[in-house]
């Protein structure tokens, strides 16, 4: 894990500007320590500091009615416990979830409890250019994504 630690606490990573190159996906981490984590990298602020994923998308023009659904599919939390809040546009939902093992990751998923996080995302939330869709483990430990397919 100690690769893990050499990450910056928040990171941002823009979709919907084009074609994103594989280097954009390989960008985003996979795994999301949660502030229970101390090999998350926050050293001294381990257990308080919370870390979170920024995804940037833009939009051509802004919706004017209905509801969309934001899908994130996990691979497995931390099986102490985690609370996740997803927030789009500052509109927040917290999730508490329960993982399945330690072992996912080193990458082996035997164990691994998979999971999806969906949120209704309204169309006043949403805006012509930039939006943002912050992922944050509150409480808890880590989340190991599968993906992100967006709204």
């Amino acid at each position: 894990m100690g690769a893990a630690a050499a990450l910056p606490p928040t990171r941002s990573q823009g979709f919907g500007t084009g074609q994103p190159s594989r280097s954009a996906f390989a960008a985003f981490p996979y795994v999301l320590p949660g502030p229970a984590d101390s090999w998350g990298g926050t050293g001294g602020t381990s257990g308080w500091r919370t870390h979170e994923d920024n995804i940037l998308f833009a939009l051509k023009k802004k919706p004017t009615r209905g509801e969309y659904s934001l899908v994130l599919d996990l691979v497995d939390s931390d099986p102490k416990g985690s609370v996740v809040k997803v927030m789009v546009n500052g509109h927040a939902r917290k999730f508490s979830i329960q993982g399945g093992s330690e072992r996912t990751l080193t990458g082996d998923l035997t164990q691994a409890r998979v999971q999806t996080l969906r949120m209704t995302v309204k169309a006043d939330w949403l805006q012509a250019g930039g939006n943002v869709v912050n992922v944050s483990v509150i409480e808890g430990g880590w989340i190991c994504f599968d993906r992100v397919p967006g709204l």
